[in-house]
């Protein structure tokens, strides 16, 4: 649910500029967060439309970290290790500016949300192909991911196993 606040301002651009010259009080963003989730998930409650796919930002590396750890790693920490993978996709691609990646991590950083250790901690137990076929089986046989392309639009991608291995080896 934290990281649904934390999520919040990389959905909305206007929220994100206001956002990183002042950092709002607790309330407020718990507040936001709320309003925004129920916003989206009323405009497109079955998951239709890529509106609500941006809700799934770091979800596909979650689960694949959940269900390779037995669920050892908590959902909410595993997405926060999603989203930096789900970052680094997307400046691979292109798909994503560096300075934009920069300033979510740092967001992700600030609000004490676990880093690239735990990404990498929680891979370098299993072999590439195992952490594969996890991320296909979450996303039914595709290599799908939700990747910012700048804060207040996301789209969801195919991604080559080749990108993913690149990265794999990095992380």
């Amino acid at each position: 649910a934290f990281l649904t606040i934390v999520k919040r301002p990389i959905m909305d651009d206007s929220l994100y500029k206001k956002w990183k010259k002042a950092e709002p009080a607790v309330v407020e963003m718990v507040n936001e967060g709320r309003r925004m989730k129920q916003q989206i998930c009323r405009q497109d409650p079955y998951e239709t439309g890529e509106l609500r796919s941006i809700l799934n930002f770091g979800h596909t590396t979650a689960h694949a970290i959940e269900s390779l750890t037995n669920h050892k790693v908590s959902h909410g920490f595993a997405v926060a290790a999603g989203m930096r993978a789900a970052l680094d996709i997307g400046v691979e691609l292109g798909v994503t500016p560096a300075e934009a990646a920069r300033d979510i991590e740092s967001c992700l950083d600030r609000f004490k949300l676990p880093g690239r250790e735990l990404l990498q901690n929680s891979l370098a137990k299993f072999s590439f192909e195992k952490f594969l076929a996890e991320l296909a089986h979450d996303k039914k046989g595709y290599l799908r991911f939700v990747l910012v392309q700048k804060p207040g639009e996301a789209i969801k991608l195919s991604v080559e196993e080749g990108i993913i291995r690149e990265l794999y080896s990095r992380w």
